[in-house]
């Protein structure tokens, strides 16, 4: 009985670059230029439709949440007392030290009308970044993480006992007014004047 031989395969090694794999014809380059748009069109239309997270803190007794989206955090502590500083408006708290770093430390009562409470012994800071500025946001509690899309938020205008409205970008499920952090930095009266 003869053995039917199999043919041998043999690998075949082309190197291409992928200018070489490219289409050169005018029609062609068409069709990718005009894919090209609409994935650049789907990935815009999904970044304008995603989730945010943010975190979700107290304010001025347990009835008044906010939030702040994690793309600012950096991180929260709640073993450190701000260090009181003489002739500063009342929204500054005062400064910590971290990791040898003076933080100042911002207190938002006054910004969003809540009741004048004093926080406990050791309130909660949290600690942002916006535009490589880095500050800390005193807070009575912090209560956990949410998702909002922000399409979904209600206007800030709906917001009648708040003295600066625009630092609100929108209300999540009628309770948490999201704090627009990038306003919060620029605002007049968190200003260095020199």
């Amino acid at each position: 009985m003869e053995s039917a031989s199999k043919p041998k395969k043999r690998a075949i090694n082309i190197q291409l670059s992928a200018a070489e794999l490219m289409p050169q014809d005018e029609k062609s380059l068409d069709i990718l230029h005009t894919r090209a748009q609409q994935l650049a069109k789907q990935t815009t239309e999904t970044t304008q439709t995603s989730t945010n997270q943010y975190i979700c803190f107290t304010l001025g007794g347990m009835h008044e949440r906010y939030g702040i989206s994690y793309q600012f955090i950096r991180g929260i502590i709640d073993d450190i007392v701000p260090t009181p500083l003489p002739c500063t408006p009342n929204y500054i708290a005062g400064v910590i030290n971290r990791r040898g770093n003076l933080i100042t430390i911002v207190d938002l009562k006054p910004f969003f009308h809540t009741q004048q409470t004093q926080y406990t012994e050791k309130p909660y800071i949290i600690v942002s970044t916006v535009n490589d500025i880095t500050f800390g946001i005193l807070a009575d509690s912090v209560e956990g993480s949410d998702f909002y899309e922000l399409s979904s938020l209600e206007p800030p205008f709906a917001f009648p006992d708040i003295i600066k409205p625009e630092l609100i970008i929108g209300l999540h499920r009628g309770v948490t007014a999201i704090i627009n952090v990038e306003a919060l930095i620029l605002t007049p009266e968190l200003q260095i004047k020199k």
